[in-house]
């Protein structure tokens, strides 16, 4: 049977998880760009809505990344009989070494950068764009998955296949898109002017961008068909979240640039605060709900000293500095990620093999009770207790 929990997939309400989880406030804000844009005098509507984008990319974007060691906190707490705040303590020590060598990798990068004036804060940042396709698609698949499982429809082997597939070549695409021959003129990223590293063809990438586009439309389409049957029906909320995320980067080129002014911070930064929110409110004691509301505060507070004293104190070469430090923080992010969600695979697969253990037992009791051995009942018994402990 089905809990109410279960068949209310949401993590807030239908509106809610449509505008900020399943990119309707980035359809909204490209919307509204598309409509000022077309205006003739819209200087004033335009420098409105970068001044959002980047009023975004400050309390989203760059808070979500902050949010990491608190979510890990999270599963540490809900796996292990242990305080919260000895939870998120242990959640920083994997990575505290790895942002250390991250912070003196990058200390000696920006030094060679700026005294022997070689571009090696560009080509971080180039690296690090490489990065984002497969971070953002993998993290759109984590909560996919977690609306199939709330809707109690689950994918099954071949499914999570065919998804894994889908995201991996969208991702190649974006890849290939970033490659390209044209659109290296003018790449810059945080005013850090992009080496150009033309591997890619423009023809290649149009016809992998269409086959790409066919598969997705193919695969959506299957799920959205599957709205009508009672069985193996992927909730509606999980079908509009892929749909908005493959489409933010499969669209045509003039679409994607006007959207990815507002993608970091409104479709995949604020998911990543909403779901950390949720895993908070789930898993803590009724004594410690005010963490919930207390690290996204901490999380701004530290975006502002981190960015903001750099840029106070270099002036002129601030750039050069917040982009070296945005973009190690974005890589310990990543490390961080990968790390949470490898582990909670681990304890899934471990949580499915004691199950399988124990139902091969079951049906070995069975089967010496048809033998008439009513002894297989206390073996069983005994199997179950090792099993659990």
């Amino acid at each position: 049977m089905i809990n109410e929990k279960e068949m209310r997939p949401y993590f807030v309400s239908p509106l809610f998880d449509s505008l900020f989880v399943c990119g309707g406030a980035v359809w909204i804000l490209f919307a509204m760009t598309l409509s000022v844009s077309s205006q003739t005098s819209n200087s004033h509507q335009m420098q409105l809505l970068y001044q959002i984008s980047a009023l975004g990319a400050i309390f989203f974007s760059a808070c979500h990344s902050l949010a990491t060691p608190v979510l890990e906190a999270v599963e540490i707490f809900n796996s292990k009989n242990s305080s919260f705040k000895s939870s998120l303590c242990s959640s920083c020590k994997p990575g505290l070494g790895s942002l250390f060598a991250l912070i003196i990798l990058a200390a000696i990068i920006l030094s060679l950068d700026v005294w022997l004036r070689l571009p090696l804060i560009a080509v971080l940042c180039k690296y690090y764009l490489l990065l984002v396709p497969y971070h953002f698609l993998f993290q759109i698949k984590g909560i996919f998955l977690i609306y199939c499982r709330r809707g109690g429809f689950p994918l099954d082997s071949t499914g999570r296949r065919q998804l894994d597939f889908l995201f991996h070549t969208t991702a190649f695409y974006w890849v290939a898109f970033l490659l390209s021959s044209g659109q290296q003129a003018g790449q810059t990223f945080l005013f850090q002017e992009l080496p150009a590293w033309a591997l890619f063809s423009e023809s290649f990438v149009d016809i992998l961008r269409l086959l790409v586009s066919v598969f997705a439309f193919c695969y959506c389409s299957r799920l959205l068909f599957g709205l009508g049957r009672k069985v193996n029906r992927v909730p509606w909320i999980a079908i509009l979240l892929l749909s908005s995320g493959l489409a933010f980067f499969l669209l045509p080129i003039w679409c994607v640039k006007e959207l990815w002014l507002f993608v970091p911070s409104f479709f995949h930064g604020l998911q990543y605060l909403i779901v950390v929110n949720e895993r908070l409110k789930e898993n803590l004691r009724e004594s410690l709900k005010d963490y919930s509301s207390f690290f996204y505060p901490v999380s701004l507070l530290l975006v502002l000293f981190l960015y903001g004293l750099p840029w106070l104190i270099f002036l002129g070469s601030g750039w050069k500095v917040i982009a070296a430090l945005f973009v190690i923080f974005q890589l310990w992010h990543f490390h961080l990620d990968g790390h949470i969600w490898k582990k909670k695979k681990e304890r899934l697969q471990n949580r499915s093999f004691k199950n399988f253990s124990a139902l091969s037992s079951l049906c070995e009791s069975a089967r010496n009770l048809r033998r008439g051995y009513p002894r297989a009942i206390f073996s069983h018994q005994a199997h179950l207790d090792r099993s659990t402990d």
